[in-house]
């Protein structure tokens, strides 16, 4: 048998070509999907207003002197902690803030998003 060292055939680099495309394409669908599922769970619309609500009650904690705790909406908005809580549409949006040590997590609810795990009692 004789070898032949051309190099690559059509029948091969097609091939190849066909494989890498392939690959390419669900490598593309994983990350729209990945993307896509940041939106649908508020990730980048909702995401400044946790922080912000998040951000006043580390300050409220600190000047309270309090390590644990839970802090709502309407008692920073009374206490001037913050002032305009609204989403990018207008709408006006209530939450809560869940402290313990330096963990905090917030709370938010919308009228088209509401945080997992949000409960109505803590607001």
């Amino acid at each position: 048998m004789k070898l032949n060292n051309k190099g690559w055939g059509l029948t091969q680099m097609l091939i190849m070509s066909a494989i890498l495309l392939f690959l390419l394409l669900v490598v593309s669908y994983y990350i729209y999907i990945f993307y896509n599922g940041l939106d649908e769970r508020g990730g980048t619309k909702y995401f400044a207003l946790e922080s912000k609500l998040k951000s006043a009650a580390v300050i409220y904690s600190k000047n309270i002197n309090s390590s644990s705790g839970r802090v709502s909406l309407s008692t920073l908005k009374s206490l001037g902690y913050i002032d305009v809580f609204e989403d990018e549409d207008g709408s006006a949006c209530n939450g809560y803030v869940l402290y313990n040590d330096d963990s905090y997590d917030s709370y938010i609810r919308c009228n088209n998003f509401v945080s997992p795990n949000y409960d109505r009692n803590y607001e």
